[in-house]
C-alpha cells in the first residue's frame, strides 16, 4: 500500500460513483443503457426467475451495482499482484471503492 498513489485511488472512487450512475439512470450513448434497463425488465416480466435474479435486482440499484464497478478497479489497482498480500489489498480496495462511490452517491443524490 506504501507506493499505491492516493490520486489514484481518488479517481477510483469518483470512476465507480459515476460508472455506477451510469449504468443504473443515465442513457448512455445510443441510448445503450437504458435499452439494456428496459430489456431486462421485459424479460423480468415474461420470467419470475429473471426477475428474481441479482442481475434484475442489482442493475437497478447504485450500490449494488458499485460493488461490482469497484472490484474491477481495485483489481486494476493491483496491478497482477498476485500474491496473498495483493488479493488482501485488493479486497480492502473493492470495499473502499465502492463505500466512497456509496458515500459519494448520498452526498449528491440528485447529480443531473
Amino acid at each position: 500500500m506504501s507506493n499505491m498513489k492516493w490520486f489514484e485511488l481518488t479517481i477510483c472512487c469518483i470512476a465507480c460513483w459515476r460508472m455506477s450512475i451510469m449504468l443504473t439512470k443515465d442513457s448512455g450513448p445510443y441510448r445503450m443503457f437504458t435499452k439494456l434497463r428496459d430489456k431486462l425488465q421485459k424479460k423480468a416480466k415474461e420470467s419470475k426467475a429473471v426477475e428474481e435474479s441479482a442481475v434484475h435486482e442489482g442493475i437497478q440499484c447504485i450500490r449494488c451495482v458499485s460493488v461490482w464497478v469497484a472490484f474491477s478497479l481495485a483489481l486494476w489497482m493491483i496491478r497482477g499482484n498476485w500474491t496473498w498480500e495483493g488479493f488482501m489489498l485488493a479486497y480492502v480496495l473493492w470495499m473502499a471503492i465502492s463505500g466512497a462511490a456509496i458515500l459519494l452517491q448520498r452526498a449528491f443524490p440528485e447529480t443531473p
